[in-house]
């Protein structure tokens, strides 16, 4: 089935999926983990090379360099991934259970942090970067350092370079 967009991660949660081949971006990786699928790796860039170490180290995906890709690769991979013996679903649905297990859900978090704004106001919880003034909150004082020093230093090397070269004229 070829389609220009699938719901990925309703994909992920059907029952009847037994492998992810990805890039290892962030959401994706997150979404494999949460639903317990196994991933086959093909990272392309730095981000995705981290993730899917980090997942392969865990022994939930094996990752596959982009530019050393064959048919029998790519076959022998997902036989591991779908196969009992090598653990890769066990051990991803024992990742998926950590990764689930929240003392409190997203809405009793919402219910909470309402009720408490409302019970105590929110002054308190306003960030100190709210009082510093434009040149305090964007460091301008430490890049006119950083500028101008090296300006200076540079400037001071000339005046001393022209004198010693003047005094040795004479």
């Amino acid at each position: 089935m070829l389609a220009n967009w699938l719901p990925q991660a309703d994909i992920l949660g059907h029952p009847n999926t037994v492998a992810f081949i990805s890039h290892c971006g962030q959401a994706g990786s997150q979404e494999a983990i949460y639903h317990g699928v196994p991933v086959l790796a093909i990272p392309l860039i730095i981000d995705q090379i981290i993730l899917a170490a980090k997942m392969e180290n865990k022994g939930v995906a094996i990752q596959l360099k982009y530019d050393e890709l064959t048919m029998e690769a790519v076959k022998t991979a997902l036989d591991m991934l779908i196969t009992p013996r090598y653990g890769y679903k066990e051990r991803m649905r024992q990742l998926s259970a950590i990764f689930r297990d929240t003392p409190q859900s997203s809405a009793d978090k919402i219910v909470y942090w309402t009720n408490y704004i409302l019970k105590h106001g929110g002054s308190h919880l306003t960030p100190i970067s709210k009082e510093l003034t434009t040149i305090e909150y964007y460091l301008i004082d430490v890049l006119a350092c950083i500028i101008v020093m090296p300006l200076v230093l540079l400037w001071l090397t000339k005046m001393l370079v022209c004198m010693m070269w003047g005094k040795r004229k004479k």
